[in-house]
C-alpha cells in the first residue's frame, strides 16, 4: 500500500505537541456566538478544542485566497476577519478578540 506525502505527515500533525517556531496564537469571537482559538504553524491551522481533541486543517491556496480544510470544517482567511464553516452548516464570519488593557 502506498501513502501519499499528505497522508504520511498527517500523524505528525495531529500531534503536534509544541509550537513550531514560526506558530502563531489568534483568538477569535464568531457573529453566532462560536469562539476559535487557531494555532497557525506552516501549512496547518489547529482549532483548539477545550471540550474535545483538536482540529488540524490544512492549508489550501495561498494569499487573499488562502483555506484551511480538514473533512468537515473550513476556515477562510487568516488575518483580523476570517469565515467559519462546519459541515453544511452556513459559514459564519469571525473577528480577532483584542485582549483588554
Amino acid at each position: 500500500m502506498r501513502l501519499t506525502p499528505l497522508l504520511a505527515a498527517l500523524p505528525l500533525a495531529a500531534c503536534m505537541t509544541t509550537m513550531p517556531d514560526d506558530a502563531r496564537r489568534v483568538s477569535y469571537t464568531c457573529d453566532r456566538g462560536t469562539e476559535l482559538n487557531v494555532i497557525y504553524a506552516g501549512d496547518i491551522a489547529r482549532i483548539e478544542n477545550p471540550g474535545g481533541p483538536a482540529i488540524n486543517l490544512q492549508k489550501i491556496g495561498s494569499g487573499a485566497n488562502v483555506v484551511y480544510s480538514s473533512a468537515t470544517r473550513k476556515l477562510r482567511g487568516e488575518g483580523d476577519e476570517v469565515t467559519y464553516a462546519v459541515g453544511r452548516a452556513a459559514p459564519e464570519t469571525c473577528r480577532v478578540v483584542t485582549p483588554a488593557g
